[in-house]
Order: structure tokens, then sequence, then C-alpha cells
């Protein structure tokens, strides 16, 4: 499928989802037949369990504990939910949702992140294969691109998150510091139509420049005139581009036809 953006108002911000190097300590898997599978993070304050979420007949705790045996957290975060077959009895009203909330959250109200914009979704991935029936990382690790939404509708405050998504994890208050309690703090992303999806593993979504470390990126260099927003000191080392920092939202304001084109591209079949 050909995914086509507006070039009037698309911001396209780059959203860094999954386990990580603090949150599950471990590279997201890359399975056998391709599918990028972002793990949801630990949250000890939800409802949901690794063991109530599915991948190909497998239980994403099943799955983790093949790639770490020692892990033994029992809830997580599911956000982005944007794969609608990993649930079962998956609510009949279920719709894709991404929640963000505090700092993160106001770092995109102030790029006035709208309707129209493109959430990206990277994380931390490894390859894995099958040995002696069990999945096992082999290769190196990078960053990919493994997902996407066009916003369509935000649904703000914690209130009407409960009536709209009540199984989404930005439905629920009980949060250290009522982070959740205000609609400035607490919002849903909702996309527009089926503009939306999870990816398939494919050299054009690795962003991670090859034989170097995950976080030095093999961007065009078109990308040297964009409009990165100031939550991190992005720069061009050579001929790669160092991400910097732990952030979660990376806005492009104002991107050029050439960096609109390429994002279609990656998202594209």
């Amino acid at each position: 499928m050909t995914y086509n953006l507006s070039m009037n108002k698309t911001k396209i911000i780059l959203s860094r989802k999954g386990f990580d190097s603090s949150a599950g300590g471990m590279p997201n898997p890359i399975l056998p037949d391709g599918t990028l599978l972002s793990l949801p993070i630990p949250d000890k304050n939800s409802e949901r369990k690794f063991s109530d979420i599915f991948y190909n007949g497998k239980t994403y705790e099943q799955i983790i504990k093949e790639l770490n045996p020692a892990f033994d957290i029992e809830f997580c975060h599911l956000d982005p939910d944007i794969r609608n077959d990993c649930i079962n009895n998956c609510p009949v009203d279920w719709m894709p949702a991404f929640g963000q909330r505090a700092a993160a959250l106001s770092h995109l109200k102030k790029f006035n992140v709208s309707v129209g914009d493109l959430f990206v979704f990277f994380g931390w991935f490894r390859q894995t294969e099958l040995k002696n029936g069990k999945l096992a990382f082999v290769g190196s690790d990078k960053h990919i691109i493994y997902g996407f939404m066009e916003v369509g509708d935000m649904i703000k405050g914690t209130a009407d998150i409960a009536q709209t998504c009540p199984w989404h994890p930005h439905s629920k208050g009980d949060v250290p510091n009522n982070l959740f309690s205000t609609d400035d703090n607490n919002w849903l992303f909702i996309p527009k139509d089926r503009r939306y999806g999870t990816l398939k593993y494919a050299d054009k979504r690795v962003l991670t420049k090859n034989g170097m470390s995950r976080s030095k990126w093999d961007l065009p260099n078109f990308f040297k005139n964009a409009e990165f927003s100031s939550v991190c000191s992005p720069g061009w080392k050579d001929d790669y581009f160092q991400k910097t920092g732990q952030w979660q939202e990376l806005v492009i304001s104002n991107p050029s036809k050439e960096i609109i084109d390429w994002f279609e591209n990656i998202i594209s079949d």
C-alpha cells in the first residue's frame, strides 16, 4: 500500500517506544518471520499482564522468557496499542490508540502536534532465530522503525479516555502523584480512518548506520536542514546522525518534500 501525507500541515514525530536498556532491559525481537515485535514496557500500576498479550499463539511472557529466562515482571503498559489481534477477547469497540502524558505530552503540545500529524514509532531491536525450538538473539542490535499513526483526533483527560477506551492504560488515574488527573496531563491520540499500522522488517526501516552502535543513524543528507524539536541535541558527526538522550518524542516541524517522501516510502509496503 502506498501512503501519502499532506504537505500543507504535517509534522512528523519520531516516537521511541518499547523495551529499552532501562525499561525491560533487553532489545525488542525481530522474529524469524520478520515481525518487529515491540514489547510494552513494564508497569506495576497496570492491570494488563504480559501473559494477556499474544503473538502467533505465544504470549508475550513466553516470548520474553525464551529470550531472557530471568525476566520476572508481570504487568505491562500496552501503549501504543495498534496491533488489533494481540489480545484475547478484545473489546468489540476496540480502537487503536496512543497515549502520552506529563513532560512528553507538554513537548508535543509545545509544537502543536495535532490532527494530520504523523507519529513514526521506532525502538531498539535485535534479530532472533529458533534454537532447539526456542527464540534466541543473534547479530547486532539496531534502532528500527516498526509502526506509525496519523492523528485523526485527540481525547483529552482521564474521564473522557475512560469513557471512550476503558481498556487503555491511560484510562486509569491511580498513578503516583495523580499525573493523569487533568486534561493537560493526559491525552489519547486516535488515528485517522485506518491510517496506522505495524511494519515488517525491511532494510529501509533501519535507522542505525551499518556497523555502528544503534544511536548512530544513517539519515539522508536532506535531514541536515530539518527543524528538530529541542528535546535533545541531535547532530551530525562526519557521515552519520547522532541520536542523543533518552527522549520519547522528537518533532520534525515543517518537513521538506524530500523528508515527507522518505517517510512515505518507509511506511509503505
